[in-house]
């Protein structure tokens, strides 16, 4: 199980927050800019939460 305030980095890690049904925020330098929201899909470029497309290079994914 993910516990709060785990980063995600590695698709692994989206899929193990994605599969556990984990609430996740998208940050950018420690602001919130998206969330919380569950992982509906993610990629190599972008991961979407919820229904919004969110850049993996520019935000960080935290299990909230």
């Amino acid at each position: 199980m993910l516990t709060p305030g785990t980063i995600l980095v590695e698709d692994i890690d989206f899929e193990k927050a994605r599969n556990q049904g984990c609430n996740i925020e998208a940050r950018q330098a420690n602001l919130k800019v998206f969330g919380p929201g569950k992982i509906r899909a993610y990629g190599t470029i972008q991961v979407t939460i919820e229904e919004k497309q969110l850049l993996r290079s520019v935000n960080q994914f935290v299990v909230v």
